[in-house]
């Protein structure tokens, strides 16, 4: 119930910023004659996380008037996927690919964004936590893109994104490097006075998913039009828990899903000894016994569930269904346990994303901040997550 109508109030906030600048014009409007929209670089990779986001994107689009040709909801399956089509032709927009798309769709080159810029008025890049320094391919063609969009007149959409900088001056010449792309894409002398100012920010709208992203894309980018907007995975959903009685492996109490790269804040204790250990501290303090549990990320599914296909699709919500209680450190594990009404705790990585993005998505409404209802809680350490996952268990009768 509470999840539900907190989901409503996400996708509010969505339609308060998106809306205007995404939905297709009514026919015989005066932005008739836009006949598509195009998405830049949607993710088709392993990252499960980011291929959601797409997914979320394809059916918003969808449900602002741009319908596909199979209808919401129909990009769960395998099935879906066949790397021998250009899977953009079943939609109702279009999509390029720089460096995330692979061969599913066309590559964003000067002839093909011609092409479509005379079918097209908005360029959308896709969404993420890559703008900055930690996902440096995706950053780089971003950045290149921009002069040749905005010179081909698209109106360019950034997606909500997180921004994050370990190095300074990477920060400070991305900074200069977004401004002069600007300036030549759009044939500019200038980007300061009022009246250059006004035209970048009605061409140029760079969406942030986290306050701390977005004060410092004001700071940063003060010559584009800087919003707060929550995640668009919240635009999935709500789905429900998928528990098959054939299901190729046993449910745990608690599973830990952590991931395994240079973004995670335990990696030390990513293994079953050192998580025993911790459970063994957890239930002496909450006098739990018997407490069953399993690591896992997103390419453990493939194994377990015996499928090839590594996108977001149904299985990724199987996977996450197999625990009764989830702990969670990718923000997109989080973010689908919630949509799939399952209780979990979540925990930072390195830039602290999930608390700052959770948090912008669930102020859009102050019943989204009644973790108790919600059946979310946050963590500071592992061992601090194990014994809230504890308390879950029994504060819902998950026993």
């Amino acid at each position: 119930g509470i999840r539900r109508t907190c989901l409503q109030h996400i996708r509010s906030e969505h339609d308060r910023v998106l809306k205007p600048l995404m939905e297709k014009p009514a026919s015989g409007g005066d932005d008739f004659e836009s006949e598509t929209i195009l998405l830049v670089d949607p993710a088709y990779h392993s990252n499960v996380g980011d291929h959601m986001l797409t997914v979320a994107e394809q059916e918003y689009l969808e449900r602002l008037g741009w319908a596909s040709k199979k209808g919401i909801n129909t990009r769960t399956s395998e099935d879906d996927y066949d790397s021998s089509d250009d899977i953009s032709k079943k939609f109702g927009h279009m999509e390029c690919h720089y460096v995330q798309s692979g061969n599913l769709v066309p590559n964003c080159s000067p002839t093909h964004l011609e092409h479509i810029s005379k079918m097209a008025k908005v360029a959308l890049w896709h969404a993420g936590g890559n703008w900055g320094d930690l996902w440096r391919d995706a950053q780089d063609v971003r950045l290149a893109s921009m002069d040749v969009l905005l010179g081909l007149g698209f109106t360019v959409v950034g997606m909500p994104q997180s921004l994050y900088y370990k190095k300074e001056e990477l920060r400070s010449s991305d900074s200069l490097a977004l401004r002069k792309k600007v300036q030549q894409g759009l044939g500019l002398n200038e980007t300061d006075s009022e009246k250059a100012l006004k035209h970048i920010q009605s061409k140029l709208i760079l969406t942030w998913r986290e306050k701390e992203s977005y004060e410092q894309g004001k700071e940063l980018y003060p010559f584009a039009r800087n919003e707060l907007v929550p995640d668009i995975a919240f635009q999935l959903g709500p789905y429900e828990p998928i528990r098959r009685r054939d299901a190729p492996f046993e449910m745990v109490d608690i599973l830990l899903f952590l991931r395994n790269d240079y973004e995670s804040q335990v990696s030390d204790s990513r293994s079953e000894d050192a998580i025993q250990q911790l459970l063994q501290k957890a239930t002496r303090k909450h006098g739990s016994d018997g407490v069953t549990f399993r690591i896992v990320d997103w390419d453990d599914r493939l194994d377990l569930l015996g499928i090839e296909q590594d996108f977001f699709t149904n299985s990724s919500a199987e996977l996450l269904s197999m625990g009764k209680v989830v702990i969670a450190d990718r923000l997109h594990a989080a973010i689908l346990s919630y949509l799939s009404g399952l209780p979990f705790v979540f925990l930072d990585q390195v830039s602290q994303k999930l608390t700052r993005t959770l948090g912008v998505a669930f102020n859009s409404w102050s019943g989204c901040q009644d973790s108790q209802a919600g059946m979310y809680i946050k963590s500071t350490s592992l061992e601090d997550a194990l014994g809230k996952a504890l308390t879950m268990l029994d504060e819902y009768n998950l026993r």
